[in-house]
């Protein structure tokens, strides 16, 4: 509690000179001061130094030039902290995916609102196969990367070459969604689609597939590894491109400035997607995708995943010269590979083309549980 007095409250101020000298320490305080005001907002913990300076005795003891130097340092660090958000997440980029999204031309598709937990609003689409019954075809959860929207073409050639329904929705902050996106908002997304998807009477609740590219990948592992503390039932995962946690990716994307971010402590970031640490709670069917020449998360982070899963039902795919954004259009495979892993997941075996497809679709691949494979346009590899 601090009370009003009259009477100086140090000494020193009974020197002329030194008053003159205080009185400018004075004033420099008071105008650090209104710059940390404001500036709280993006970083409320750099009125820790303010409240130092006004209320200890012995910061005087130091010279000027390094007590600015701490308290810059410090609130360079708390807008850092606080920002972090706009620098991970783009809803906006490319420009106007706010505004616009594209609707699945060609296919069957209906628009969907979600709602979530905490009171946002998800939209994207529910797209159905276009290969035999629907209500018997799996469905994938397709989670978007940091940037773009559902009109993004990645995940629409699915129902019509992988036999199965797709139910691709915005996160909070994307598209025509509300909100602004966190990663424990995107949880809450994820969890809020799985819902949706189960409750819909045209979805079997037994073959639903969560699916993720790069950031959408770390949602559907949380999703996978939180599934029975959340009571959902899933019952494969496929990530492509997808790193092993946020401080990883974050040092392998700016290993060209600096090779400290990596090393950094987890406190210094406020979205970690630690999916490395989930894996190893993975144990339905997993498929992992990779481009070799992924520009922007480093293929071997997928390798790692894979490595450290348990499920006795994984299988690992590395595109020849897919990039980040185009492994998913640079192989024939791709799509093949996809159909085989479900077929797998879902009949126990690989199930021929004529079973399940139409003359539309590509014919199955050849491949096994537990194996890694390497494709090129047209052609698969074992490793």
């Amino acid at each position: 509690m601090f009370t009003a007095s009259t009477t100086p409250s140090y000494s020193l101020l009974s020197n002329p000179e030194k008053k003159s000298k205080m009185t400018i320490w004075s004033y420099m305080r008071m105008l650090w001061t209104k710059i940390i005001c404001f500036a709280h907002e993006y970083a409320a913990y750099a009125l820790l130094p303010t409240l130092l300076v006004l209320h200890t005795q012995w910061i005087y003891q130091f010279h000027l030039q390094y007590v600015f130097v701490v308290m810059a340092i410090i609130l360079f660090c708390g807008v850092l902290y606080t920002l972090q958000d706009r620098l991970l997440f783009h809803p906006s980029m490319p420009p106007n995916s706010t505004f616009y999204v594209p609707f699945p031309t060609l296919l069957s598709y209906e628009t969907v609102e979600v709602p979530t937990s905490d009171g946002e609003k998800l939209r994207g689409f529910f797209i159905k196969s276009d290969i035999g019954d629907p209500v018997k075809a799996p469905t994938i959860i397709f989670f978007h990367g940091n940037a773009g929207n559902v009109g993004s073409p990645a995940c629409h050639p699915i129902p019509k070459l992988c036999a199965a329904n797709v139910l691709t929705v915005d996160y909070r902050g994307y598209g025509k969604s509300t909100g602004w996106p966190t990663e424990q908002g995107l949880y809450l997304d994820g969890h809020a689609c799985v819902e949706y998807a189960m409750s819909r009477s045209d979805v079997d609740p037994n073959k639903i597939v969560v699916m993720g590219h790069s950031m959408g990948g770390a949602v559907a592992i949380h999703l996978a590894a939180t599934a029975d503390e959340n009571c959902h039932k899933i019952s494969a995962i496929i990530i492509e491109n997808t790193f092993t946690s946020l401080p990883h990716a974050a040092g392998h994307i700016f290993r060209n400035i600096t090779t400290k971010l990596g090393n950094l402590p987890l406190s210094f970031y406020s979205n970690k997607f630690q999916s490395l640490e989930k894996m190893s709670r993975i144990r339905i069917p997993v498929l992992f995708i990779c481009g070799d020449s992924d520009e922007i998360v480093d293929p071997r982070m997928t390798r790692v995943l894979y490595e450290s899963c348990d499920s006795a039902h994984k299988i690992m795919l590395t595109i020849r010269n897919g990039k980040h954004n185009d492994t998913w259009c640079t192989s024939n495979q791709y799509h093949m590979f996809i159909s085989s892993f479900l077929s797998m997941a879902f009949n126990g075996s690989i199930a021929s083309g004529d079973d399940v497809t139409s003359n539309s679709t590509p014919q199955f691949a050849d491949i096994s549980w537990g194996t890694q494979y390497k494709a090129d346009h047209d052609n698969l590899f074992k490793v």
